[in-house]
This record gives structure tokens, sequence and C-alpha cells, in this order.
């Protein structure tokens, strides 16, 4: 009996596992037309002026990874198999340009201008511009310009010039969302219930300026976007308004390696942004997994926290001043340097938008590492790991990555199955890989049955740890500083596994986020949740959001963004969703809200925070004043200061 079980569980783990573990896989990324540096627009050549102005209107991109599944602007992708992470990327690369064509068109017949020109003539027909995506031959329903748009687009272009303001199907398309799977479903589904009336690309501090005053004496909503990478609604458009997209605001205007800091603008995006500091032997020390595709501005917003936060700390840790606009219009401008009374900085990081609109920021930077020490270290528990954790960081040492895993994600970060890729002979490989489909949706139809599932793999965890070191005996300043903790790790029961685990992680540690498509085409979505508590609430934190959500989804976790005090959780919940049509939607939001509303409130009564790096969007809102309690009216308070209008991304945060 003991020898079935033990064949059911293989049999469990190569159909229901290995799928799951492939959505973890990154494409090969750096072969194909050079997408990693795609996000500068000025570094490429496309083939005309004009198609340059046509692909830049498609930065809206979110990174959901839909491209290859449902994305309505996508119709021709590389002639690979090679999908790549974003419409974005595949906008500006060279050697496949993006192509759109409406219903009508014959791929091949005509150019992918004429093809343009054709879907914004059936736009201004009036009704909804239709496009479809070649690749599942989905449609979806593009919202149309509106009577109100029309009018705000013919006003801003006399502050931003035609050429930066849009009521294209396309842009206010690209603008209706960002990451959020709850949105990602609305995609799937060819909805787009929240579009904004006009997208404006400012260029300067100015020009957000008299677009706010504009806004303000017309009562029209503002809501900034930096590239869409957020996961929790905070860029939703929910009264229309204008999308005010900042990537035009990108520059880098000052780095000050003797002096530790850097001047730059809040729409530069975070690739661009480390190779430029790079360049010049410096590092923000700030790398999240949306680096390729999120800004210093959408940073700022949400209280971004990077990989290796507990060496350079989050994003309030970096930022020394910042120059924003407020909801009248006015710029301010913080001191520059240590300033008496409240933090005007530290009020506006972590605001989302709804006080003011983040231009710019200088920014703390340090000397570029040059050495890297890179272990894994096995624990017989979760618990075992957590412990020594906490004795880590509180001997002194500062890491650069302390990430510990719970036993399946421990398994999904080895490769499946302890070591290397997991192999499947013929023709079972060719089974599971048919059967991948079904039957994520058959393990996603019992989550309880599953999560007791994985409770039956080994209960050992795995903990990635990184040292970095930066000046004349950098290697060996990072490899004595490794060593320390190695030893500490081992009186707590840690066991050295070389330096394999590390360098896995790190050349994979990017992702997760380029894996998501296969997931929602299969009619299931995928979510994380990071919040944080002190030491002695995280082991009844993660127990109580695992069996919260066990019977809505299949959950795993790992703890990262580790400190003094305590430390944060980032679950992944993987669910069943639905089918793609109106009905099916209705079901898939409520499975994912009821999802949702579980794990929150079980975090809350863990006495964990609502978000340690994501932000609030509309995805948290209802629960923040269990977290912030009568300090919800000084918020208020401040929003009526900042804000007096109601212009400033309305509908987040408060009311």
């Amino acid at each position: 009996m003991k020898r079935l079980f033990a064949f059911f569980l293989l049999g469990m783990r190569a159909v229901f596992l290995h799928p799951i573990r492939q959505l973890f896989t990154p494409p090969d990324r750096k072969g194909k037309a050079g997408f990693l540096r795609s996000y500068a627009p000025e570094a490429l050549v496309p083939a005309t002026v004009q198609d340059r102005a046509d692909l830049v209107r498609f930065t809206g991109c979110v990174n959901c990874g839909l491209c290859d599944a449902v994305c309505p602007l996508v119709a021709k992708l590389p002639p690979s198999e090679w999908r790549g992470p974003s419409l974005f990327a595949l906008a500006y690369s060279r050697a496949s340009p993006l192509r759109l064509h409406a219903p009508q068109a014959r791929p091949g017949r005509r150019s992918a201008r004429g093809r343009l020109r054709s879907r914004r003539a059936s736009a201004g027909r009036g009704g909804r511009a239709r496009c479809r995506s070649r690749i599942h031959g989905m449609t979806a329903h593009l919202p149309a310009a509106t009577a109100r748009g029309r009018a705000l687009e013919r006003d801003l272009a006399a502050i931003v010039g035609k050429g930066a303001v849009s009521c294209e199907p396309s842009d206010l398309w690209a603008m209706s969302r960002d990451c959020w799977p709850r949105a990602l479903l609305w995609t799937r589904a060819g909805k787009t219930p929240h579009p904004p009336d006009v997208v404006a690309w400012p260029s300067s501090t100015d020009e957000v300026a008299r677009i706010v005053r504009f806004a303000a004496g017309n009562g029209a909503a503002v809501v900034p976007f930096g590239a869409g990478s957020g996961v929790c609604g905070a860029a939703v458009p929910t009264a229309g308004g204008i999308a005010l997209d900042l990537k035009r605001m990108g520059a880098l205007s000052e780095v000050d390696l003797p002096r530790r800091f850097a001047q730059v603008e809040a729409g530069m995006i975070g690739q661009r942004l480390d190779e430029l500091l790079e360049a010049q032997g410096a590092t923000l020390g700030h790398f999240p997994s949306s680096i390729y595709c999120s800004t210093v501005g959408g940073w700022l917003a949400a209280r971004s926290a990077g990989q290796l936060s507990s060496r350079y700390g989050k994003i309030e840790d970096m930022v020394l001043s910042l120059e924003a606009v407020d909801g009248t219009g006015e710029v301010l401008r913080t001191a520059s340097g240590p300033s008496a009374g409240p933090d005007l900085v530290q009020l506006l990081v972590g605001s989302e938008g709804t006080l003011a609109v983040i231009t710019s920021a200088a920014l703390r930077i340090w000397p570029r590492p040059r050495a890297q020490w890179l272990r894994g270290v096995r624990f017989r528990s979760t618990e075992a790991g957590t412990s020594a954790l906490r004795a880590l960081f509180r001997s002194g040492l500062r890491p650069a990555v302390a990430r510990l895993y719970d036993p399946l994600d421990s398994l999904l970060a080895r490769g499946g199955t302890g070591g290397g890729q997991m192999r499947l002979p013929e023709p079972l490989r060719s089974v599971v890989a048919g059967a991948r489909t079904e039957a994520l949706r058959f393990a996603l139809r019992a989550p309880a049955l599953l999560n007791r599932l994985v409770d039956t793999l080994p209960p050992t965890s795995l903990l990635v740890l990184g040292f970095e070191g930066d000046g004349a005996f950098a290697a060996a300043d990072a490899r004595e500083e490794g060593e320390l903790g190695l030893e500490i790790l081992a009186a707590e029961g840690g066991e050295d596994e070389g330096p394999s685990a590390g360098e896995k992680w790190f050349a994979n540690r990017y992702a997760m986020g380029y894996r998501q498509s296969p997931l929602f085409s299969a009619g299931a979505f995928a979510d994380t949740m990071e919040v944080a508590t002190t030491w002695d609430r995280l082991a009844g934190l993660y127990r109580g959001v695992r069996e919260a959500v066990a019977s809505h989804a299949f959950v795993m976790a790992h703890f990262s963004h580790a400190y003094l005090e305590g430390c944060s959780i980032y679950f992944t919940f993987l669910g069943l969703a639905g089918g793609a049509g109106e009905g099916d939607l209705s079901l898939a939001e409520s499975r994912y809200d009821a999802c949702w509303q579980s794990a929150l409130s079980a975090a809350c009564d863990s006495g964990a925070t609502l978000s340690h790096h994501h932000g609030i969007g509309l995805h948290k809102q209802s629960f923040l004043p269990r977290e912030h309690g009568e300090g919800m009216a000084q918020l208020e308070a401040l929003k009526r200061a900042f804000d007096p209008h109601g212009i400033l991304n309305p509908g987040k945060l408060v009311s």
C-alpha cells in the first residue's frame, strides 16, 4: 500500500507540479533582439519615423505576460516559439516590430501602417474598435473615444502638443488597467470596464503642473501611470479622466557617486536606470522582480522593495528628496538634505498618486559591488529556517540576499526533483505536456486536496543566502561574511548545500513575471500577497494564511525582505478562474475575491501589515481601516489639503 501511495505521489508531482514549475522557468532572454535594453527607445532604430510614432503609443503595456495568449493588440509575434515578456518589448524589437490589424484586414496584404489606419478608421465610425489576436483567435473590444475625451484631447494638445495626447482606442485600452490579476481576468474576457477619457504624455514637470491645473479647473480626474506593473489596481482609472503617462520623463540628469546621490525623473524604467548607473560604477541597490517594466515613480508611489532590500533597504530608505505636483498644480520641492519637522518626503512616498504626482527624485546610490558570494542552506523545516533567519539578522550581519522557501517552493527552486530538471521518458513527457491545461484545471478544482498533497512532501526548506563586497578586498570581504553567516546558520541546524542553489536563483531571479500566460489561458488565476510582521508572529501568520486560503487556491510561500525586527512572507496563490465568457468572468471575479478576502482577513487577524511593497490600490483598500483605525481621519485630512478638488487618482487609499 505504501508503494502504491508513493507511485501516486510521483504521478501527482509529474502531472501537477511539473506544469506549475514550468510557470517559473524563464525563456531564453539573452538572444532575442536584445530586448533587455529595449526600454530605451532612443537606443533602437525603428523602420521609419512614422512607425516609431505609432509604436511609442504602446508603452502602456503592463507586462502581464498575456501577449501570447489573449492580448488584443498583438497580431504577429516573432517566428519562433519564444514569446518574450511584454508588448512593449515586442514593439521595440528590431527583428519583429508590432503588427496590428482590424478583423477584416488580411494579414500580409497591407503594411502595419495601413492596418493601423484601417483600425483607426473603423474606430472613428462609432461604436467600439475591435482587434483580434491571431494567436488564439480572441476578439477584444477596445474602448471608443467619447465626446468628453475628444474635448479633453483638444484642450490638452495646447499644453503638451498634438503628438503627446491621444484618444485612440488602443491607447485608452493600454491605460485602462495595470498588472492587477483581477484586471487580467477582464483582459482575458475581452472587457475594459474602466478606460480613461484621454491619455497624455507630458515631457516636463511644468507640463504636469499645467495639466493638473487644467484638470482641477475642469473636474477631470488625473491618474499617474508609470509602466503599469503594479499588481493592486492602483493605476486603474475608475473615474475616467486623464491617464498621465510619465515615461517621456525618463532622464537621469545627475550622478554624483562621491556624494552618493543621483537625480532621476519619475518615468525612468528600472533596468535602464541600473544600466546607466553601472556605466558610472554605481548602483541604487534596488532590484524588484519588475525591474524591466517598472519606473522610479511607481516604486516611490507604492513603497517598493527590491530583492536585495536586506542590504540596501526599501525605496523609502533610498529617497533623499522629491519634486512633485499637488492637486492644485503647485510644484513641491522638498529639501535635499536633513530638515527639521515632519518629513514631507515620507509623507508622499507610498501615497499612490493620491496626494501629488511625483515627477523627479534624488536617490541614494552606492559603489557597484565587485564581488558576490551565494549559497544554498537546507533546514529540516520551515520553522527551523525562520528561527535561523532571525538569528542571522540579530547577529548584526547584513546579507544582500536571504530568501527562505517553504517545502513546495524549495522543490521548485531546486528544479522540481531536488536537483536539475525534471526528466520524464517519452511518451509520458508528451502526455504530460498535452494534458497540462486539463491537469491544472482538474487540480485547482480541489485546492484543499492539492494543498494536503503538498503537505506530504519532504518538510525541508531551502535558504538562499548572498553577500556582496565593494571595496579593495571585495571578494575576501563577501566570502568572510558568508562563512560567518554559515557558522550562525549551522548552529541553528542549517546544512550548507554549496553555491549551486544560490547561483540558480540569481540567474532566474526575474523569471516569475513572464510565465503567467499559460495559467490564465487554462482558465486559472495566479497572484501574490506580500505581508510582513514581527518575528514572534511570523509562524502564526504563515499557518493562518495557508489555512484560510487552502479551500480557495493552491498556496506556496517564501520568506524574504528580512530585517532585525521581522520579515515579509510572499505567498503565491494559484486558483481556478473559469472561461473567458461574461458569465465566466463574474464567476472568476467572485472566486478571486473570496480567495483574497480570506487571505487578507487572516493576515490582519495575525497582526500583519497589509502590504510590504506592492501597495494598496483598489485591491486592499477595504482593509486599510483595519490597519490604520482612527488614523484614517488624518489620512483623509491630508488628502483634502494636498488635493482639495479630489482629482488625483480618485477612489484610491481614501474616499
